[in-house]
């Protein structure tokens, strides 16, 4: 018994003209009427037992006919040669009466069912059939059985492809494990709802999916008070995730698990979801659980490809991914929703712990809804190419934008005097590359033709926001164009962490500014070709009242600046840590200004422990005073206004600095 539709036809005999059910009655008297209802289908092999080779035995349902919520009518049955079983009743309506159907199956009516053994059909119910004196109604009613068993739950379920008839199948059997023999192909609409604990496991020596859920088909998984449905992978190492979607729809609610399977090297772990060819897949997560799957690929607990996934409740949780997307992996031309009390948390994998969202093209707007529709620790995976960002897209939540398959460029448009990203309110947005043979660059191409002033740094940090630089990524100015009045990365109140890639070629301000008891914590990388020739204030690297850490491999290099500190400025109460990386190359021009490689202003503290900073040596890596007459006393190397005090040749790694120590103990050549 695969499906049961219920015909009901409502014929009222007083009356001599039958028209719509949803035709208006204005009358409200009440008065009686027969109703005569006929049930099955004589054109469809599959009757309302679904007996194969056997008589169907609807002589042996036991029916109800309730009227607006009253006493339950038993009405007269008859049976024709064709099988159409035959409801008479006498009955009293209003004008706004309505009709429910009910029907009892008897479980010794079905002892012929097939080698699956014994169905039995639940009682069922058609709520709500407006009957009005002048109607006819036809309705279709939804069967349910009762299952305790996979070889059960396959006669069940599976085939008769393209049945539109809704079937309820009842899970029982308290505390019981059953092992799947095959996947179950779901090709019309079946409901499994757990009465009980049930829990399906796969065992040696299977390694199938467990449900595939075609074009034409969906599959609803709930539960009733009490009961739970567990779908577990651990018995075996399967090959397949526990439910593929190929086109059809997949719906889960609470108390339904997927959990504990293992694949080596493909994708998807506890859900795999794809176009069929024609067809979208459809899956719906209202509530429930994904937990502890893991993946070779991509997708730990859901992958998504050409399809669509949304999540209005449950949890995905403690799954990983060898590649990306720990929780959930959108691929190319799917999309992802999630809303209400869902929530995805504790994945792991090396991009998009949480969700990773491959976008093929980007415009502000998808960049912004990405953004937006990923939970945090999650990642957009970016396809190759160059996109013109003209609109800032704002990251409020921990965010990793990478690429995916080639290089990719997000523009500043010239012109436009918008930033790319804005980071606040805590969030945190990481720009890397998924290898090293791929690079992900925010190119600012402001032109000539832009605004004299009013250009905003291309990522602008604030409000404990963080932006992290990593290699392979790089914030690039490649037109060579003078940007008026901006730096090219704007922290206040928040942090910037640079373990590697690349800031390079701005002009008139520099590179970074870290203010207000910001944080810049370098340990790779490299800022590079920065430069403020036009006038104003500004500096590659400004420290204003915030701390600057640097170490390991960074670097600070071929920088020049117009005024104080051709490589780093400190102002105000700024603190510098130097315990490693490399200060060279960098020089400023003018004969007022000091620290070709490091100014510390008055009030602002100075100390190196580690790495190396270049005075005027001669070589290409000195960093240097470079207007005519201007040279040791001005601090080649570090310059630090309180004292004055001065370095002009290389401080190596075993020299230290300190700005609040005079003479030579604080690693000075040139003191009052």
């Amino acid at each position: 018994m695969k499906a049961i539709t219920f015909t009901c036809l409502v014929i009222l005999v007083a009356c001599s003209l039958l028209v719509s059910c949803f035709s208006p009655w204005t009358g409200e008297k009440e008065e009686t009427v027969t109703i005569t209802i006929r049930l099955g289908n004589p054109s469809n092999a599959r009757t309302l037992v679904g007996n194969t080779g056997s008589t169907p035995e609807y002589i042996d349902f036991t029916y109800e006919l309730i009227i607006d919520g009253g006493a339950p009518i038993v009405p007269e049955i008859t049976i024709d040669a064709a099988n159409i079983v035959t409801l008479t009743a006498t009955v009293s309506i209003s004008g706004s009466s309505m009709l429910t159907i009910k029907a009892y199956g008897d479980a010794g009516s079905f002892t012929n069912f097939g080698a699956a053994g014994t169905k039995i059909l639940r009682a069922v119910t058609k709520n709500c059939i407006p009957i009005t004196a002048n109607s006819t109604i036809t309705a279709a009613m939804t069967s349910a059985m009762e299952v305790t068993s996979w070889t059960q739950l396959e006669e069940a379920a599976g085939g008769d492809p393209g049945n539109t008839r809704e079937e309820i199948i009842f899970l029982k059997g308290n505390a019981t494990i059953w092992n799947p023999s095959a996947h179950i192909p779901i090709e019309r609409p079946i409901i499994l709802r757990a009465e009980d604990a049930v829990k399906i496991l796969s065992a040696s020596p299977y390694t199938d999916t467990f449900f595939e859920v075609k074009t034409g088909g969906t599959l609803i998984m709930e539960c009733e008070a009490g009961g739970s449905l567990t779908l577990d992978g651990s018995g075996t190492t399967i090959a397949k995730s526990i439910i593929d979607v190929l086109g059809g729809t997949l719906e889960i609610n609470t108390d339904v698990t997927l959990e504990n399977i293992s694949i080596p090297g493909t994708n998807g772990g506890a859900v795999y979801v794809v176009n069929d060819g024609s067809t979208n897949g459809t899956f719906i997560m209202n509530g429930g659980t994904i937990a502890n799957n893991t993946i070779g690929s991509h997708g730990g607990g859901v992958y998504v490809l050409n399809a669509s996934f949304t999540i209005n409740g449950g949890t995905i949780n403690n799954n990983s991914a060898g590649t990306s997307g720990g929780g959930v992996f959108i691929d190319s031309g799917g999309t992802f929703v999630m809303s209400g009390t869902a929530s995805i948390t504790s994945n792991s994998a090396p991009f998009g712990e949480n969700v990773a969202y491959s976008l093929s093209s980007v415009t502000p707007s998808s960049l912004q809804a990405a953004c937006d529709t990923i939970p945090a620790n999650s990642a957009i995976l970016i396809s190759s190419g160059s996109y013109p960002i003209d609109t800032p897209v704002t990251v409020n939540k921990d965010i990793t934008i990478t690429t995916n398959g080639g290089n990719v460029t997000l523009q500043q448009p010239p012109a436009i005097g918008n930033s790319v990203f804005t980071i606040g309110n805590g969030g945190k947005l990481t720009l890397t590359s998924v290898n090293g043979s791929e690079t992900l660059s925010l190119d600012s191409e402001f032109g000539v033709s832009g605004p004299a002033s009013g250009y905003n740094p291309v990522v602008k940090v604030s409000s404990k926001g963080e932006l992290v630089i990593e290699s392979g990524a790089a914030i690039k100015n490649l037109k060579g164009y003078i940007l008026n009045g901006s730096y090219a990365v704007q922290v206040t109140d928040g942090k910037l962490t640079m373990t590697g890639g690349e800031i390079s070629g701005f002009s008139r301000y520099g590179a970074v500014l870290i203010a207000d008891s910001s944080v810049f914590t370098m340990s790779g990388g490299i800022i590079t070709l920065n430069s403020s020739p036009g006038g104003g204030s500004g500096a590659p690297v400004g420290v204003d009242n915030s701390t600057f850490i640097m170490s390991g491999g960074a670097t600070i290099t071929n920088n020049n600046s117009n005024v104080n500190g051709g490589g780093v400025r400190l102002e105000g109460s700024s603190n510098f840590t130097m315990n490693g990386g490399t200060i060279s190359g960098n020089y400023v021009t003018y004969n007022i200004n000091f620290g070709g490689g490091v100014y510390v202003g008055l009030g602002a503290t100075f100390i190196k422990n580690g790495g190396t900073i270049y005075g005027d040596d001669g070589t290409g890596d000195a960093n240097r005073i470079t207007f005519s007459g201007g040279y040791l006393d001005q601090g080649p190397a570090v310059y630090c206004a309180d004292g004055p005090k001065y370095r002009h040749s290389n401080a190596g790694p075993t020299d230290s600095m300190n700005s609040s120590s005079a003479g030579a103990a604080g690693g000075w050549e040139i003191w009052p």
